[in-house]
């Protein structure tokens, strides 16, 4: 029977199927394929920042020996620190369980076996000026951490250390890790990896080196995992490490790089939770358009004499026929769909994918989809037991009406659900992008004379270094110092602010440390320290306002160019103050004057030795200002100088080489041949490891050069960024191609419900164009109302985040700012990335026309509805 009842009206029973169908197919994917680009997101976290949960820095062995015995700390790794070397970098051991839950690596090589060899990373080595060529002789000057003897002598120098200098093999090159983990902002990790017998012997050479001095126990840093992952048991850790030690208050740092933050978390849930109401609305908005026939039909049943029970076993197998079938084809075209699109995206280039199903979610799904069935089917059987067996079997005038209010509510409900999810997937997509941006925009190598002040690439070699595999662009620049006049620089109070120099911005003539160890500061004596840059004439022409600036002029050097950073508001900004004015606009001369000292020791150097080797006079064509966060990707507008001066390289270069002879200046000689002092290098994403920063770190030992290699980061920022972005991408498009799809079948099953209702408008003399004004008008008051309503749900959602923003500020940092002001600092982000009324205008528009199209399009057939 049921089987002839699904047979008797195939329109209504395909359109359940079909709802049904396409409700847990869309369903199915969505859910398989965010939670797929969420694991995929979470592995490569893990292989980035490692799976460690927790740390503590500078442990001693009191806490380690209470960390020890913690039950619920799973696994312990430890680093050992014995010094640093290039800087700030750190050479120690890490033993296997740190290895392993760091998920460090290797670019090439292996670990050091003995204790001549060590594993360095590729940034270090470049920055040290050597190539990545394993089996080659590597010189470290190690600052192994050491204490005086003499009390006074350590109250004199807070920081001392011993100096070892020792020779290794490299035997390995390291994945970087040390610039990417949040630990090592905080303590100093291991950049070079020696064996334990390595570490022992360059303690004991450091013993032997000093008399004075004893070398410290190396620097211990403790990593661990908890078990079953229950962070929430670090607070007890915590206490427990004050408890050891009252005077240090250490407290354990969590790894939150690599595990998501509660927004994070949230959005994953609301997609999840989305998915799940939209295609339960469905269910139900399907089955109120139903109620009137479906009650007919059931009075009819029980006038005929069917009783109750069998009418419940006729629903039931009805319900099933038509449920688990569509739940069934639905899971396997899921199924096939998620497949479909994953392979698609493993074609992407070095694409990495983790495909998961959510068993859990799904099995909560179908669990809801059946209730939400059967409850429908129950809900319109007892409405139906309940009408009386006389007349036309319909349901009361009120029931009606109230039937017919809540489908318009869900109906409503819906389109605001369509409109709110356009306008929340469109603002979040902004700081993604930005982020994006910023990385993609940002250099992969910078290239400078730091440790080799006079050092320089040709211009001819700059064609070469274009040809190297993956190299996008190139950014050259003779870089110097030079003292800023100009007329109205007196009574300037911007200029007075930057003078004074309170921010350290501006360069100075000398700043070093005396052989008596006393701070040597030279200032320029008649004017400003500026920075001034020598940049091709192509790269003038990618600036902001190159238009301004005549080329020919620029080229020889009668123009340049002024640049200063400003805040979000386009002001000035110096010393915790706001200025309006600079003092100079396009149009005004300005005179920049070269000092240089004697070629000599810098040691030996005194004001009196100082004195004028060249000048430059020149008309400013052109002053920039630029937002400090907006131009942060191009390191030659994110300086944070300000008044710093461009020039073409040709001027420069001629104006330094004709300077008197045999003086030094900032970072070129006088009476040598120039070339470029400072280059960035900017990457596609074919680069990698053995193809360009091999080439490249080659090509810096070859001049002498620093070099500082970030490609490793900044292409880990572009992948998290972009799966970031695919997983709200995606996880909006599919709510919204249930919402759609779900609409769009409600309505066209509503077609037979309104055509006896249009059918009698046209029979009282309505034309069709009157009654597509009428289709019109309706569909255009729910969109607007649906757009007015998501931005207020999408506002919610913001203010629900500055709340939990405000809390952590004041749980972590113990930061007490008010409400308004973590709004505001809110929405200055949002200015930030690049979200203004005019975005949120469009946005807007996008939204009204989503909700518009889906609602008036499925009712365009009804204008040639008939009553007959």
């Amino acid at each position: 029977m049921a089987i002839d009842e699904i047979r008797g009206r195939k329109r209504s029973s395909f359109l359940i199927f079909f709802v049904l169908f396409l409700s847990f197919t869309c369903a199915m994917i969505s859910l398989s394929l965010t939670e797929s680009v969420d694991k995929t997101n979470e592995e490569c976290r893990y292989d980035t920042y490692g799976i460690w949960e927790g740390a503590v820095l500078n442990v001693n062995e009191r806490e380690l020996n209470f960390l020890g015995q913690i039950p619920f700390i799973q696994e312990r790794g430890m680093a050992q620190c014995y010094g640093k070397i290039a800087g700030n970098s750190g050479i120690g051991t890490v033993d296997e369980h740190l290895w392993k839950m760091g998920r460090l690596g290797l670019n090439s090589g292996r670990l050091p076996k003995s204790g001549d060899e060590v594993a360095v990373e590729a940034d270090v080595l470049s920055a040290l000026g050597y190539d990545y060529d394993l089996g080659q002789k590597i010189d470290l000057t190690v600052s192994v951490p050491a204490q005086y003897l003499d009390e006074q002598k350590q109250e004199e120098d807070a920081f001392p250390s011993i100096q070892v200098t020792k020779t290794y093999t490299l035997c390995g090159v390291l994945k970087e890790y040390t610039n990417l983990w949040e630990a090592g902002r905080k303590a100093t990790l291991n950049s070079a990896i020696l064996t334990e017998k390595g570490a022992q012997e360059l303690l004991l050479e450091a013993k032997t080196k000093q008399e004075e001095m004893v070398p410290l126990p190396p620097e211990k840093n403790c990593f661990f995992t908890m078990k079953n992952h229950d962070t929430s048991k670090i607070c007890e850790i915590n206490e427990g490490l004050k408890q050891e030690d009252a005077e240090i208050q250490q407290e354990v740092l969590i790894n939150t790089y690599a595990y998501p933050d509660v927004q994070q978390m949230e959005k994953k849930q609301l997609f999840h939770w989305a998915i799940f109401i939209v295609s339960l609305v469905a269910i139900v908005c399907l089955y109120m358009l139903q109620v009137r026939r479906q009650v007919y039909q059931i009075a009819l049943f029980r006038s005929i004499g069917i009783t109750k029970k069998q009418l419940r076993i006729l629903i039931f197998f009805e319900t099933a026929l038509l449920g688990f079938p569509a739940a069934i084809l639905g899971s396997i075209t899921g199924a096939l769909g998620t497949w479909c699109l994953v392979r698609v995206l493993l074609r992407q280039k070095d694409a990495v994918f983790v495909l998961d199903i959510p068993v859990v979610s799904l099995v909560l799904f179908f669990t809801l989809w059946i209730i939400a069935l059967a409850g429908m089917r129950i809900l319109v059987l007892q409405m139906a037991l309940k009408q009386p067996l006389t007349g036309r079997f319909e349901i009361q005038q009120v029931k009606k009406q109230k039937v017919n209010r809540m489908k318009g509510v869900l109906l409503a409900g819906l389109s605001v659900a369509m409109a709110g999810i356009v306008i929340f997937v469109c603002m979040e997509t902004f700081p993604i992008f930005y982020k994006r941006e910023i990385n993609e925009k940002s250099r992969s190598y910078s290239i400078n004379a730091l440790e080799n002040p006079f050092a320089c690439i040709p211009k001819e070699e700059l064609s070469n270094i274009k040809t190297i595999p993956g190299v996008s662009k190139i950014d050259a620049r003779l870089a110097e110092n030079c003292e800023l006049r100009f007329e109205a620089m007196e009574e300037n109070d911007f200029f007075q602010a930057v003078r004074e120099n309170s921010e350290d911005t501006q360069p100075v003539l000398l700043n070093m440390i005396d052989g008596a160890g006393n701070k040597k500061i030279i200032d320029y004596p008649n004017g400003l320290g500026v920075s001034i840059y020598g940049i091709p004439e192509e790269r003038m022409e990618t600036l902001p306002h190159a238009e301004q600036v005549n080329k020919e002029a620029f080229r020889q050097g009668k123009q340049v160019i002024i640049i200063f950073s400003t805040d979000v508001d386009g002001n000035l900004v110096y010393g915790g103050k706001s200025y309006t004015e600079a003092g100079i606009k396009a149009g005004d001369e300005i005179e920049l004057n070269f000092y240089g000292f004697p070629v000599g020791e810098r040691i030996e150097r005194k004001a009196s030795d100082v004195s004028i080797v060249g000048n430059m006079t020149a008309k400013v064509g052109a002053v920039i200002k630029v937002n400090r966060e907006k131009s942060a990707y191009d390191p030659l507008l994110f300086t944070g100088k300000p008044y710093m001066v461009l020039c073409s390289y040709e001027s420069l270069k001629e104006t330094l080489e004709n300077a008197k002879e045999g003086y030094e200046l900032g970072f070129n000689k006088t009476g040598t041949e120039l070339g470029y002092n400072s280059l960035d290098i900017y990457t596609s994403e074919s680069a990698g490891y053995l193809s360009t920063d091999f080439i490249v770190a080659d090509l810096c030992e070859q001049y002498e050069m620093n070099l500082r290699n970030e490609r490793e980061m900044i292409t880990a920022s572009v992948q998290e960024a972009e799966r970031e972005f695919f997983l709200l991408f995606f996880g909006g498009v599919c709510i919204i191609l249930i919402l759609l799809l779900t609409v769009c079948n409600i309505l066209a099953f509503d077609y037979e419900n309104q055509k006896r209702k249009i059918g009698v408008l046209k029979a009282l003399g309505m034309s069709k164009r009157q009654l597509q004004n009428r289709l019109r008008r309706n569909s255009l008051k729910t969109a607007v109302f649906s757009v007015l309503c998501g931005w207020g749900v999408y506002g919610v959602w913001i203010l629900g985040n500055v709340w939990k923003q405000q809390r952590y500020l004041q749980q972590e940092f113990q930061e007490m700012r008010s409400f308004s002001q973590v709004l505001q600092q809110q929405i200055e982000g949002m200015k930030i990335f690049g979200i203004g009324g005019f975005e949120a205008f469009w946005i807007s528009a996008a939204a009204f026309l989503a909700v518009f199209l889906m609602l008036y399009l499925p009712k365009r057939r009804l204008k040639n509805a008939k009553l007959f």
